[in-house]
């Protein structure tokens, strides 16, 4: 369940970046090089392997959920002025 949401952060944070025709963040290199170099190098699964890919993965749920906020206000924040301009032209 964790891996879903650090997943779900990790391509909210490449979409944003995308949209807005950003380079990915560095976190995002960061998660993505390290699930990438600890899957290659593991002969067999063992939970201390996972240890470099927590801290990464931490603070790109961390970004993600700063961003959503971020995102989230702006959006109320327009709709409000829509909606003040709407009773504006009544």
């Amino acid at each position: 369940m964790a891996f879903c949401l650090v997943i779900g952060a990790f391509l909210f944070q490449i979409i944003e970046a995308w949209r807005a025709r950003k380079p990915p963040p560095i976190i995002a290199l960061w998660w993505l090089i390290a699930v990438l170099m600890v899957g290659a190098w593991l002969p067999f699964a063992r939970p201390r392997y996972a240890l470099p890919v927590i801290a990464p993965s931490v603070i790109l749920v961390c970004s993600a959920c700063g961003q959503l906020a971020g995102l989230l206000r702006r959006r109320k924040q327009r709709d409000a002025a829509h909606a003040d301009l709407q009773r504006a032209d009544l």
